[in-house]
């Protein structure tokens, strides 16, 4: 460096240059402080970046897990759905058949009630033809009890008719 040069630096006095040198000390402790705290931010910051990214991967595994149970909802209720549908068509299906089956039932008891009737009509007149061939036969019965009775009058009158025309035969032949 030449004269010149050394002349135009501006000489500071001692107070001053003193004063410089502990204003750039505490801008240098600021400096370093602030940049402790910054690194203490950082840290902070850090640490909550990996909290985050945890809670981040715990979610996205709840996520998933809860895709997982959705997907399976949705399959068992797809399922559900198509045996209700299966069920419900079965039942149509019965319903069908029991309307045909109470209708083919009624038929039969109408039949059925139809030769009951027939039947009891049929029992009715046996019965009443019964009931006129026992009267025919007590009837009967009565009528042979009064021939044997008049038989037997007529046997005893005609034995004794007998008797007497014998006796009288013999009388008749003795005399």
């Amino acid at each position: 460096m030449d004269q010149c040069s050394l002349s135009r630096v501006p000489m500071l006095p001692l107070a001053v240059l003193s004063s410089h040198n502990s204003s750039a000390r505490t801008e240098t402790e600021r400096n370093l402080s602030q940049s402790t705290g910054l690194e203490q931010d950082n840290e902070s910051l850090r640490i909550k970046l990996r909290q985050l990214r945890d809670e981040n991967a715990r979610l996205v595994s709840r996520n998933n897990e809860l895709q997982t149970e959705l997907e399976t909802s949705r399959f068992d209720l797809h399922r559900s759905s198509s045996k209700i549908q299966s069920l419900e068509q079965t039942v149509e299906r019965h319903a069908s058949d029991l309307c045909s089956l109470h209708e083919s039932v009624d038929a039969e008891r109408s039949k059925m009630e139809r030769e009951l009737a027939e039947w009891k009509c049929r029992a009715d007149d046996s019965c009443e033809a019964a009931r006129r061939s026992a009267d025919t036969v007590q009837q009967l019965h009565n009528q042979l009890d009064e021939l044997k009775k008049l038989r037997r009058r007529v046997e005893g009158t005609n034995a004794f008719f007998l008797f007497v025309t014998d006796v009288y035969l013999m009388n008749a032949v003795s005399f």
